[in-house]
């Protein structure tokens, strides 16, 4: 018997992507959510003169390129300096201060991860770029310049996973049926979500059984966790749609303009018309 009659689970189908000589990842796997890395914004700004925005508070990660000196975050006493050759990744719902003293070239990503290592990062990260992200950086910078949407898209994903790659981040794990599809509904629809009680029948679990998967894996309740992907995709369209604030609201799930400029406002510090036109980096 060879090694090919051993290893191949589908010697006659052509059609499978699996290969009998790899680390296969099935569909539907722990592994494959890794692609859960979404690129909302990438920026590319040479010879930036002015980086002094205090009290940002993001919805978004961050990752942030610097070439020049005297470029720093600062949270509360504590200072990061945003040096050149590194990459500085910032967690979301973080509130720093930017600052500079001098113009460089910089470049900047918005992105989500996935949800599971939300609570895993407290504070920037500085890294120093290895010569392969060297490499995507300018290969990201070049596609942003040619306005090239799908390799700038492209590029950004491939740089911020090569950086989540060399972190302490816990492994995805499988979850209950049911719940990954109600994640997905939350995050891409929290308007549509019904009441906790009607969530849980549609997995065909309890309340409590939810409220326990939500707390061992995410660190919140169900309701924090749908308020923050309510956030999360309010500030994604305020950004890159021209829906109204009352069509925004909507499609997120708050009750009306009112309470959605209420939450968003408590939350970033940020009315959601100003966030709109600041596009701050």
């Amino acid at each position: 018997m060879s090694f090919s009659d051993i290893m191949d689970p589908f010697p006659d189908d052509s059609s499978s992507p699996y290969s009998p000589d790899a680390l296969n990842f099935p569909e539907g796997s722990s592994v494959e959510r890794f692609s859960r890395v979404r690129v909302y914004a990438v920026g590319v700004q040479p010879g930036m003169k002015d980086w002094n925005y205090p009290q940002v508070f993001s919805p978004f990660w961050r990752l942030y390129s610097n070439r020049g000196p005297g470029w720093r975050l600062r949270i509360g006493e504590q200072l990061y300096p945003l040096n050149e050759g590194q990459l500085m990744l910032v967690p979301s719902h973080l509130l720093f201060h930017c600052e500079n003293d001098a113009p460089a070239d910089h470049c900047w990503i918005h992105a989500d991860v996935a949800a599971e290592w939300r609570s895993s990062i407290a504070l920037p990260l500085q890294l120093d770029a290895a010569p392969f992200q060297q490499e995507l950086l300018s290969q990201l910078i070049h596609a942003h310049q040619q306005q090239q949407y799908l390799a700038t898209y492209s590029y950004a994903r491939a740089l911020l996973s090569s950086v989540l790659s060399q972190l302490p981040l816990p492994e995805l794990q499988a979850l209950p049926p049911g719940i990954q599809e109600l994640i997905v509904q939350m995050e891409e629809a929290p308007g549509s979500i019904p009441s906790l009680s009607e969530a849980a029948k549609g997995c065909g679990l309890s309340e409590r059984q939810i409220r326990r998967i939500f707390q061992q894996r995410f660190h919140q309740s169900p309701r924090e966790f749908l308020s923050g992907c309510r956030l999360r995709l309010a500030a994604q369209r305020l950004r890159s749609s021209h829906d109204s604030l009352e069509e925004i609201a909507e499609h997120c799930g708050y009750a009306d303009r009112f309470h959605f400029s209420k939450a968003f406002r408590n939350a970033t510090g940020c009315p959601p018309a100003r966030y709109r036109q600041q596009g701050l980096s």
